[in-house]
């Protein structure tokens, strides 16, 4: 398995593209999770999730409503 920094990665000069879904992945990385959504044109598009916050992460671990 390869975590992707940004939530995808294209290579093979942008023939092929690492779709990684899961944002801070393991709690061990600061990675993005995304998706890719192909069109019936087969243009390609994505949506990025970027992870919350360390603030945000402990006080969801904490029970406490982030502001």
């Amino acid at each position: 398995m390869k975590v992707v920094q940004d939530g995808y990665e294209f290579f093979a000069n942008r023939r092929l593209v690492t779709v990684f879904s899961a944002p801070h992945y393991c709690g061990q990385f600061d990675n993005a999770g995304g998706t890719m959504a192909v069109n019936d044109e087969m243009n390609c598009s994505f949506q990025v999730y970027r992870p919350a916050s360390k603030a945000v992460r402990l006080a969801m671990q904490q029970g406490i409503a982030p502001a």
